[in-house]
């Protein structure tokens, strides 16, 4: 397994280029994608065949690709998160706001015992060589969010509103809440992140649908990856599959919907647990950051694009400034951060950063409290264009 994770690694550094069609390999290339392929795709209790043309497998929950990380060999799996909501009857989820679907149908459920995992392909594994670090402020870049100042956090949590922006087969746009230990833009990086949302991104995923996501890298020991592409984040959820594509998205000017998340420090195990839609769908186990993520230092709430070979920059969220009007402009809603005691408060205008690296494309603003069903609120975007690398 350590060679296939080795071959793994050298693939990763290729410099294939793929979208719609497979490029010519070498036999040795071709031979070690097809190794790396057996690694990666468990043997399937119950095969589901999606209404996207994608495969999703019922994996042995026991059995799932994170237990092949060297550091989880003897791991035991948590089940179910011991952490508790702290907040307010009045604050929690409430039934005025659409939430996007995203996973199986219940029609298509997995058997007990087992989870839901999109089987890899081999398209798959060269097109995820041209996705940059989500940590990496790197060339062709853009960001415009809000960051809370440096304290000690256990947990963030945010609604995403969800749409469809349209991007190229070189591009890539994003909603996400983030959290993060040690120093990520320096010239000798040692960090630890974890990302949750949704993208767009035809080199990631083959198609110009959105989908939910998530990221985790340990700069330290030069691991991570996105989705499920490398030994890493426990999978609990039955229903709920990493790079699901998301069923319902937003329209300006009319229907909303959101993605509700939570990332959070499980207080018995040191796990971080991730929740989508008030359902847990799994853990990144503390093993896997070195013990550097005990607490995180910084949290965020943040829209991202990149373009990968120059040009234009793709429209981020709605593709219009913040105006306030939240069929406007795309926003991250019932903003919440969480201390040592797991309890949930929220970020005061004083305690955050608002930031956006082209105002003139992509801009954000934290208004605070907008109204009962919004609560406090990020709102952020832009259309792009031409905006520098």
């Amino acid at each position: 397994m350590v060679i296939i994770l080795l071959l793994s690694l050298c693939i990763a550094t290729k410099n294939y280029e793929v979208y719609g069609s497979m490029p010519n390999l070498y036999k040795s290339e071709d031979l070690a994608l097809d190794e790396h392929l057996k690694a990666l795709n468990k043997a399937p209790i119950k095969t589901i065949h999606t209404e996207y043309g994608r495969i999703v497998d019922c994996i042995d929950i026991n059995k799932q690709l994170a237990f092949d990380h060297p550091q989880l060999r003897n791991h035991k799996i948590q089940l179910k998160s011991s952490i508790q909501d702290t907040k307010p009857e009045a604050m929690k989820r409430d039934k005025s706001t659409r939430y996007s679907n995203f996973g199986l149908n219940e029609k298509d459920s997995c058997p007990n015992g087992t989870i839901p995992i999109q089987r890899t392909t081999k398209e798959d594994l060269i097109r995820a060589n041209n996705f940059g670090t989500l940590a990496q402020f790197d060339r062709g870049s853009h960001f415009a969010g809000l960051v809370m100042k440096h304290r000690i956090f256990f947990g963030i949590v945010g609604t995403i509103n969800v749409y469809n922006p349209p991007v190229g087969d070189d591009q890539m746009s994003s909603a996400y809440i983030w959290l993060s230990s040690g120093v990520i833009n320096s010239s000798m990086p040692n960090y630890v992140v974890i990302h949750a949302g949704w993208q767009v991104y035809p080199g990631m995923s083959g198609d110009n649908l959105t989908h939910f996501f998530i990221s985790w890298e340990n700069s330290i020991q030069h691991t991570g990856c996105t989705n499920m592409l490398c030994p890493g984040f426990v999978q609990t959820s039955q229903s709920i599959f990493i790079g699901a594509p998301v069923k319902n998205v937003s329209i300006y000017g009319g229907a909303q919907y959101s993605m509700s998340l939570n990332l959070t420090q499980d207080p018995n195990t040191k796990n971080w647990w991730l929740k989508a839609q008030d359902m847990d769908v799994g853990y990144f186990p503390a093993a896997l950051f070195s013990n550097k993520l005990n607490f995180a230092m910084r949290v965020g709430w943040t829209g991202h694009t990149k373009v990968f070979v120059g040009g234009t920059s793709p429209q981020m969220g709605s593709g219009h400034i913040p105006d306030r009007n939240p069929r406007h402009s795309s926003y991250i809603s019932k903003l919440y951060y969480k201390d040592r005691f797991r309890d949930d408060h929220i970020p005061l205008k004083d305690s955050v950063r608002v930031y956006a690296d082209n105002p003139n494309c992509y801009n954000a603003n934290y208004y605070g409290y907008v109204d009962n069903i919004l609560q406090h609120a990020m709102m952020f975007g832009g259309p792009g264009g031409n905006c520098g690398l």
